[in-house]
């Protein structure tokens, strides 16, 4: 079958080339909006009679926790002075004017002491936004966010709902930092191992398709259920990981089997997808089936980071056996271009010549000579590396998962 299917790709190579750059553009306008529609926490049991006691303060009492904390000071005048309260009323009757705003509780609607600071000069508000769920209450938070302003005052916020929204932009920010340092990194390394610039540039190419396609998949599902913000982490980490691990065996085999049939690119197609994309295709079932447990959780977050992981192993595996031999058919011998090989001072003949009796090859023929003490010896090594795990300790995420001086936190 498998051997059908690389003659195929081989035979509609453009054609397939074209659909998946459709697909692909497609991915990345439609899963960008993600973002947007990720939920945060998921940390509990909706069974749990701490949930059920949650839902019900949320829809009769208002809510368990301050969708919002408005926090406001002055160092030079009092939260009784005149100035003020001026400034304060001004900025919350605005607020509760907003259809967004179900109500706003602070000193000067309620004159309790407890909303003052004990040096007078610092007082708070505690506005509960009208939505019932989370992703609609940060929207809600976005769009009256601009009027939490004054010249007078200096005015912060915390409350559930923006530590949810600075939560779901650090995580954003992160993913994006992350990434401007390890695609570098990788590259660099797979310039190494192939030795070419073309042949180390696919990898990355298909990282890059499998992140954009996950993130859609994903967006697909926001529609039947919710997905956390922490599935994000595990599609750019899991699915970059997979995809340069599927592209090293697919183009390593592929160059090997070029070599072997003098530059046949069919037929080392053909022998690479039946050989390397077996390989793909069981490596690529077998981590899904094994990701299904964490659907079996209660708990959103869990499930959430099982639907991106098997997300992102699904479409690394569609596109190492689709867009990536189609991408092969169209170089064929180029894959070769752009070698960066007279770089090194060996030559590629002295080099094939070190690898049958090199580093590795010594390696491989001592494990196979002394297999017993070996696997004693590394089941030795990884048992004392897990011997830490047994002192673990686990909590649900909370504010602290911010940077120390995120103003969300602070307040």
């Amino acid at each position: 079958m498998l051997t059908h299917l690389g003659g195929a790709l081989y035979r509609a190579r453009w054609i397939v080339l074209v659909l998946s750059l459709l697909v692909v553009l497609a991915a990345a306008q439609f899963g960008t909006g993600l973002f947007g529609l990720l939920t945060p926490g998921g940390f509990d049991d909706p069974n749990s009679q701490s949930s059920k006691a949650t839902a019900l303060l949320n829809q009769h009492l208002g809510g368990a926790t301050a969708d919002v904390i408005v926090l406001m000071r002055s160092d030079t005048l009092s939260a009784t002075d005149p100035a003020f309260t001026g400034a304060a009323t001004g900025m919350l009757a605005a607020l509760q004017t907003r259809s967004e705003v179900a109500s706003v509780a602070s000193y000067y609607s309620t004159h309790s002491a407890r909303f003052l600071s004990r040096d007078g000069h610092e007082t708070f508000a505690i506005v509960t936004l009208a939505a019932a769920s989370q992703t609609d209450k940060a929207q809600e938070y976005k769009r009256v966010l601009p009027l939490l302003t004054s010249p007078t005052l200096q005015v912060t916020m915390g409350g559930n709902v923006p530590v949810n929204v600075a939560v779901n932009a650090q995580v954003s920010a992160d993913l994006e930092h992350a990434e401007i340092i390890s695609f570098p990194l990788v590259g660099i390394l797979l310039v190494i191992v192939f030795a070419s610039l073309v042949a180390a540039g696919l990898p990355l190419l298909i990282g890059g398709v499998t992140i954009l396609g996950a993130f859609a998949a994903l967006r697909l599902l926001t529609g039947v259920t919710s997905i956390s913000v922490f599935a994000i982490n595990v599609v750019t980490v899991l699915g970059l990981g997979l995809a340069i691990d599927y592209a090293l065996f697919i183009i390593t085999r592929f160059r090997e089997e070029l070599a072997a049939s003098r530059g046949d690119t069919r037929r080392a197609l053909e022998r690479t997808v039946a050989t390397a994309g077996r390989t793909v295709l069981f490596s690529g079932l077998t981590v899904s089936v094994s990701l299904l447990g964490l659907l079996l959780f209660p708990e959103g977050f869990l499930r959430s980071m099982g639907l991106g992981a098997i997300g992102a192993v699904v479409v690394t595996m569609l596109a190492a056996l689709t867009l990536l031999p189609a991408i092969l058919a169209v170089l064929g011998t180029r894959i070769n271009a752009l070698s960066v090989q007279r770089l090194f001072r060996r030559s590629a003949t002295a080099r094939q010549a070190n690898e049958a009796r090199g580093a590795w090859y010594r390696l491989s023929h001592f494990v196979m000579r002394f297999p017993v003490p070996v696997g004693v010896a590394v089941l030795a090594v990884l048992v004392t590396l897990g011997l830490p795990f047994l002192h673990a300790s686990f909590s649900t995420p909370d504010v602290r998962v911010l940077p120390s001086g995120q103003e969300a936190r602070v307040v």
